[in-house]
């Protein structure tokens, strides 16, 4: 299977949709992402994508043989400016868990970052979502704060801590 990453484009309205779709019919409320079970058509995904590009938020896709397997969205300020950009969320299809698409999504995030000098990345992450956790443990987070249901979590850019 190959898998790519890339930001996602008008292109992708349809994919995207299926996507969410899917991700909503699995009620993932429980480790924190929530959907709304209605459907989401192209054009509901169209309008996602302009309102995300509008609020300086990008939205990584990992594409796997031609379908959109998952999406981590970055909602980051319009001036990151050396600090951290906040706002991680990542989901992947539930027939492509434990495949790598969370680690390409996050590692092209990590890369995104660094590119453009970020201090790094801030997510909150459900305690008791245990593959997650460990994924961002593999990429360099750590735990700075916690709450009874959640981790704070923060990845360093160490090249822009130079």
């Amino acid at each position: 299977m190959r898998t790519t990453v890339h930001q996602a484009v008008e292109a992708d309205q349809e994919g995207l949709a299926a996507l969410l779709t899917g991700l909503a019919d699995e009620r993932l409320d429980g480790i924190g992402i929530v959907i709304d079970t209605t459907p989401v058509l192209p054009e509901h995904a169209r309008a996602i994508l302009q309102l995300l590009s509008s609020q300086g938020a990008s939205l990584l896709v990992a594409e796997c043989d031609g379908t959109l397997a998952g999406f981590l969205l970055l909602a980051r300020p319009e001036k990151c400016d050396g600090k951290h950009c906040s706002g991680v969320t990542i989901a992947v299809a539930r027939d492509y868990r434990r495949q790598g698409i969370g680690s390409a999504l996050l590692a092209a995030a990590q890369r995104m970052v660094e590119t453009e000098g970020v201090g790094g990345l801030l997510l909150t992450v459900r305690k008791n979502n245990e593959p997650a956790v460990g994924l961002y443990r593999r990429f360099a987070f750590e735990a700075i704060g916690e709450t009874e249901m959640d981790l704070k979590m923060r990845w360093q850019n160490k090249a822009a801590a130079h």
